[in-house]
């Protein structure tokens, strides 16, 4: 377990978690081939079900264009060097690899719901050479679980994950307890005529289903 360690705490006794990612206080050990897996099955995603890669086209270059848009966007509020930061959602790195690439960071804390995610994302980290630059935990997390240490993160963003977390406003307010004094958070999301064009479509193809079949199961 790198030093990042002391970024995240015991979801079940709040203890702070040792080097060797275990508990002292209770025992707890969620550390599994390498994730911290703090999710452990609760929830899943239905995203390991399709090819993530090809369906979003997932690709180091445009995770540098998509970060380079993200850092024109914010200019001066997002300084070119951070202590930690925190990526909630990262999936298989899909925004990861342009963070890191265009960012100096001490430690960074990875998240995804799906340990299976992470550990694509490990990967993807791996042949692109930039998992090294920086100490890396890769720790599931769905929204809900209270794994990581208040008022340690430089910085906590995300692309594309907010929409996906059904209590947003207590999100925000741990996003808020995690940072400190002085950290900056930012969320890159779906538009609203993007939101909107995704409903339409829906209930098109519910109205086709229907007519086809009257019974809704």
């Amino acid at each position: 377990m790198p030093s990042s360690a002391h970024l995240l705490k015991c979801p079940r006794c709040s203890s702070p978690l040792a080097p060797e990612a275990s508990c002292p206080a209770c025992g707890l050990a969620p550390s599994v081939d390498g994730v911290m897996d703090f999710v452990a099955g609760s929830r899943t995603t239905k995203l390991d079900d399709l090819d993530y890669d090809a369906f979003y086209d997932v690709s180091p270059e445009r995770a540098d264009r998509d970060f380079a848009t993200v850092k024109r966007l914010l200019g001066e509020r997002l300084p070119a060097s951070l202590g930690n930061a925190i990526e909630i959602g990262c999936g298989t790195g899909g925004f990861t690899v342009g963070a890191l690439r265009g960012l100096a960071l001490e430690n960074a804390v990875l998240t995804d719901i799906s340990p299976r995610m992470l550990r694509r994302c490990r990967r993807r980290l791996q042949e692109v050479g930039v998992l090294g630059k920086q100490n890396t935990v890769f720790a599931t997390y769905s929204g809900n679980e209270d794994c990581f240490a208040e008022a340690a993160y430089d910085c906590c963003f995300g692309s594309a994950v907010v929409h996906h977390i059904l209590d947003d406003d207590g999100f925000f307010r741990s996003v808020a307890r995690w940072l400190k004094p002085g950290g900056r958070a930012f969320f890159v999301e779906p538009s609203a005529r993007c939101h909107w064009a995704l409903v339409l479509t829906t209930a098109d193809v519910a109205a086709i289903l229907l007519a086809r079949d009257a019974d809704p199961d």
